[in-house]
């Protein structure tokens, strides 16, 4: 668990809030992982001593193992949210407790498929039997397809990173993704993840914002998330809409899957004093919130000037 948390949670840096999940896959590249349901069992009663927020189970795990995380992450109380594993399908997952998933590249079926109209709304019927919430990082995936095969495309992102104070390590790893070496296209599949994220809205399937950054091309801390709300924008969320999942939609999700932790997300007597002060109405024009004329960060009031410091510290 990353000390920074408690440095952030704290007020001691300035920054985010943090939940913290503890990501649980099979062994692949040099990363260890979990094969067994011991190991499974274990972890999860790790994860919750430590005082982690969630478990997060990934794209790879065997059936045997994954049953075992979600049984002992009941017993533990402790919220289950992440990918969709494929040997297990997503209505087997919401069965034993995904509550959310993380990115809508992963309603596809499997690896190296889009997601079809017919599964698109079966999904639709999927979500809303058991209440499931989507994290759709579109943005994330729309990076992506600019930057396959365009290694002019990675360039540009490099040069707006540096630009916006992006760390030396998160450039380093924005070339290792080698989208930009790939051949072929993705975007039929970012076409697919698209439409079946605007069938889930028009079905009023409740959402967060997220960008998966910031070791993505094209990913820039505070700016992916205004890109984010910009693209719910586009595929049918109302201003309001588009803000709450990134404010009261959050506060929503927190409160009930992570209940011990202080309120947030709404203008409200008792919630944490996080506020954006713009200079517009923002229901009017989101933009208006990537250039904010005051924040409050638990109770404290920081300035433009003084954001403007802390980013170039």
């Amino acid at each position: 668990m990353a000390f920074g948390r408690l440095r952030y949670n704290s007020g001691e840096m300035f920054g985010p809030t943090i939940f913290e999940s503890r990501l649980m896959n099979h062994p692949y590249g040099r990363t260890s992982g979990i094969t067994t349901v011991a190991q499974a069992q274990d972890t999860v009663r790790y994860a919750k001593r430590l005082g982690y927020d969630f478990i997060k189970v990934y794209s790879f795990l065997d059936d045997t193992v994954y049953d075992a995380i979600m049984r002992e992450a009941k017993a533990q109380g402790i919220t289950v949210i992440g990918h969709h594993t494929f040997g297990i399908g997503l209505r087997r997952g919401f069965e034993l407790g995904l509550r959310m998933v993380a990115h809508a590249e992963e309603l596809r079926p499997a690896f190296g498929v889009p997601v079809s109209s017919e599964r698109a709304d079966s999904l639709v019927q999927l979500f809303k039997e058991f209440g499931t919430w989507l994290t759709p990082t579109l943005t994330t995936f729309d990076a992506i397809n600019n930057a396959w095969g365009n290694p002019s495309r990675l360039e540009q992102y490099v040069t707006e990173g540096i630009a916006a104070h992006v760390s030396d390590a998160t450039i380093t790893a924005w070339r290792r993704t080698n989208y930009h070496t790939q051949t072929g296209s993705v975007a039929p599949h970012f076409a697919s993840y698209k439409e079946a994220t605007r069938r889930l809205i028009r079905a009023g399937v409740p959402m967060l914002a997220g960008t998966d950054g910031p070791n993505i091309p094209g990913m820039i801390p505070g700016v992916a998330i205004h890109d984010e709300l910009a693209m719910l924008r586009s595929l049918g969320m109302t201003p309001y809409e588009a803000l709450a999942t990134a404010t009261s939609n959050a506060g929503r999700f927190i409160a009930t899957f992570a209940p011990k932790a202080t309120p947030f997300g709404t203008v409200t007597v008792g919630a944490r004093a996080d506020l954006l002060v713009v200079a517009a109405n923002p229901l009017q024009d989101l933009t208006k919130l990537r250039t904010p004329v005051s924040v409050v960060r638990l109770g404290r009031l920081y300035s433009a000037a003084q954001l403007d410091s802390i980013r170039t510290r």
